[in-house]
């Protein structure tokens, strides 16, 4: 006969952990952050969302995270290592986002893209490891802390709360309604992603980059192979791309290059 398990010896929840860097896949730093996650919490559910962002590209990552924010398993911990500052006196933070997961990322405007609030400082050493590299926090700092807030470490645990004022801000917006904007970040097709949403209510708005002034399309297959256009990507953003080629090798144009809306006439 089966022995039904009392409320009280059932085990306790396990957040899921959510793994989002810049190391490259395949690379040896994402494994060890996985262990290291692993040795605190070996019964957390760890996802990889991407570890191919552009190194230390703050914008990239925060757009990534805001706009996979939704798809997070219920509960998740996001941890997200985008760190040029790495050793520096910029602070790391943690703390439950508006829909009740939680992140460990750095507050380089991370913290203040995904809306973490409260946030606190992280600075207790007893939810670290024992030895921390001047380097790797990933692996010493952000995914052990995680990985105790997976168990059911109150993010209060972490350290002192920083007022969300004081969170450091990203320098533009991720997804902006203005005219000007820039051109965030290159991706695997060389797709050029900026930080304009697209505008739907006006389907044949078209965006210049320097001196040229390309076309919008609804897919690639609307124009011939060798086009230079413009799509809303899957961010819901603008985005410049070559039809069955690399718009960024064929522009020579990447992350800060400023870009225009003009509108449909």
């Amino acid at each position: 006969m089966g022995r039904t398990m009392s409320p009280s010896s059932a085990p306790d929840p396990v957040r899921p952990v959510v793994l989002l860097t810049d190391f490259g896949p395949g690379s040896p730093y994402v494994g060890q952050m996985e262990l290291a996650v692993a040795k605190v919490a070996p019964r957390a559910h760890i996802f990889h969302l991407a570890h191919d962002l552009p190194p230390q590209n703050i914008r990239a990552a925060a757009l990534v995270a805001v706009t996979s924010r939704p798809l997070l398993p219920e509960g998740a911990v996001l941890c997200i290592v985008v760190d040029p500052g790495v050793g520096t006196d910029r602070a790391i933070v943690a703390g439950p986002m508006p829909d009740g997961r939680l992140a460990v990322v750095p507050d380089n405007g991370l913290a203040a893209a995904l809306d973490v609030n409260p946030a606190f400082v992280v600075e207790n050493r007893d939810l670290m490891a024992k030895e921390i590299s001047t380097t790797f926090h990933g692996r010493d700092v952000f995914a052990p802390v995680a990985a105790h807030l997976a168990t059911g470490a109150d993010p209060a645990s972490v350290g002192p709360r920083r007022p969300t004022a004081e969170l450091t801000a990203l320098a533009i917006p991720l997804r902006s309604e203005a005219r000007g904007g820039e051109i965030l970040f290159c991706d695997h097709y060389g797709n050029l992603i900026t930080n304009l949403r697209a505008n739907r209510a006006d389907p044949a708005e078209t965006l210049r980059v320097r001196d040229i002034e390309l076309p919008r399309v609804r897919t690639y297959g609307d124009a011939p192979e060798g086009s230079l256009v413009v799509v809303e990507g899957s961010f819901g953003n603008l985005e410049i791309a070559e039809v069955g080629g690399n718009a960024a090798s064929s522009m020579g144009v990447g992350a800060g290059t400023p870009v225009t809306r003009v509108p449909g006439r």
